[in-house]
Formats: C-alpha cells, structure tokens, sequence
C-alpha cells in the first residue's frame, strides 16, 4: 500500500472509529487516546483500593509464578560444546487489550488482562474501554489500569475498537478482544470444594477469569502469562557438532530435493575437510 492510499485508509478508519462512538457509546471526545502517565490517579474509597491491592498481588503472584525457564536440550547425547538447542521466551512488545463496560462496571477484567502482560515485560499496553458520558474513565478501571503497568487508554467500546487499534496503535500486534468472562459450565478453571465458590476466581484468588466460552476449553486454555509471550528457537553449533550432524541434514534435504538446504551443509563440510587435510601437511 503507497503512502497516500495508507494515510487515506488511515482517514477512513479514524473517522469512522469516532462516528461509531458517538453513536454507540453517545460520547463527543475531544482526545480518544489518554498517555496514563498523564492522567491523575484516581481517588478510591479506602475499602474499594484495598480490595483492589489484595486482587492484584494474588493474581501477580499466580502469573509471576508461571514465568518460563530456559531450557537448553544436547542432542544426539554429545557434549554441549559440540551442539545445543534451546528455546527463548520473549514478551510482545505491544500489545492491545479490552475490557468490556457497558451495563456493568468490571475493573477486575483490567487487572485480569493487564497483569500478565506487566509480568511479560510488555513495552506498549494500551487498554480500550467505553468511556462515560462525560468522556471519563471509570475511577476503578483508572486505577487497575495504573497498578498494572497500562501505558495508554483508548476511551472506545465494541467494533470501533479495532478501528482504532488500526489507526492510534497499528504497531500493536495482539489483543484479546475474543476472551469472555468465564462462566460455570466452562472446564477451563476449575472450583474445587464447598468453600470455593466461582467468585472468587472472578475476583482475587489470582486465577484469570478469561476463559474459552462455547466448548472450546476442550482444545483452548484462557489467558495466561504465555498470551503475553512468544518463544524463539536457538541452535549452536560447532565445528565438530557440524561435522557430525551435517550428513544427516544433508540426506534429508537430497531426499527432499532442497538443494540449497544441502549445499548450506556440504559446502560448509567441504571447508572443514579442506583445512583438516591443510594441517595434516
């Protein structure tokens, strides 16, 4: 796409984005995105702000408690000077979350999202929500949201959502928009004993209410720490790890007929054997 077609379809989206939320939330806004640095913490009833303190620290600590190891596998039972592979874990830069608003006030959703991307690392996490309508965010929302390492609030509701996402935060490359509440029926957490009730893991016992709906817990998990991050794989090899998997590799990619995947291999074998025979002189 040219610049001029991207800055017109940027356009399009912006003004429908604001069109939809004048209609839908009823709300003129002058600024649809909000820095939450630069927002005044709100001012909670004592008794509100500790139960809001006592949520979070259980649900850091359960996601913090999830925070991956590196593990670093040596195969074909050879030393790890020869060769190793090991898989990395790595947070998503910017991510994009929303909390529903509408007929109820659900600041325990803001935690639910917000802390397991704080934990990841997230350097970007901007938080959609329905704004009032004098245009303010909900106190308690506000206050979760700083508690939880929110950069940005983009004050919208329902569809317009991803419009803005497309045009204020495009760089944000995850969001959750799909996760629901989760409900009784759903096997994706699981209450057990008389003294647990299901709304405890709404609320504070730490576990994370967003779980698969409809019967997809059966192959899907809710939102966790690993929503936040992505992993890369590593390999290291040296001369002589090169020496003796090379064969291997180049086999298969004969058998494949992947030359170049092959030539990569035996050229490399070619330079080990030539400097081998040039030291033997």
């Amino acid at each position: 796409m040219t610049d001029k077609w991207h800055l017109l379809f940027l356009i399009v989206l912006r003004f429908h984005g604001y069109s939809y939320t004048r209609r839908f939330d009823k709300v003129e806004l002058d600024t649809i995105v909000e820095t939450v640095s630069d927002l005044p913490d709100p001012v909670l009833d004592p008794a509100v702000q500790e139960a809001f303190d006592v949520a979070y620290d259980n649900i850091y600590a359960f996601h913090d408690a999830q925070k991956p190891v590196e593990k670093i596998a040596e195969n074909m039972e050879v030393s790890s000077a020869i060769f190793n592979c090991k898989i990395i874990p790595v947070c998503i830069s910017s991510v994009g979350l929303y909390y529903p608003g509408g007929t109820a006030v659900l600041p325990s959703t803001a935690l639910m999202l917000s802390v397991p991307a704080q934990i990841a690392g997230c350097k970007t996490i901007v938080l959609a929500t329905p704004p009032a309508q004098d245009g303010s965010i909900c106190k308690e929302v506000l206050y979760c949201a700083k508690k939880a390492g929110v950069t940005h609030i983009l004050k919208a509701g329902g569809a317009q959502v991803r419009m803005q996402y497309a045009h204020h935060v495009h760089s944000c490359i995850r969001d959750t928009l799909s996760y629901q509440p989760m409900s009784g029926g759903s096997l994706g957490s699981v209450f057990l004993g008389e003294w647990t009730p299901e709304s405890v893991g709404d609320y504070a016992s730490g576990t994370n209410h967003f779980l698969p709906t409809y019967g997809y817990a059966r192959m899907y998990s809710g939102v966790s720490l690993d929503s936040f991050l992505k992993y890369i794989t590593v390999q290291s090899l040296t001369e002589e790890g090169l020496r003796k998997l090379g064969p291997y590799v180049a086999t298969m990619a004969e058998i494949e007929g992947l030359d170049a995947h092959k030539r990569a291999v035996t050229l490399r074998l070619k330079d080990i054997e030539a400097r081998q025979l040039s030291n033997l002189r």
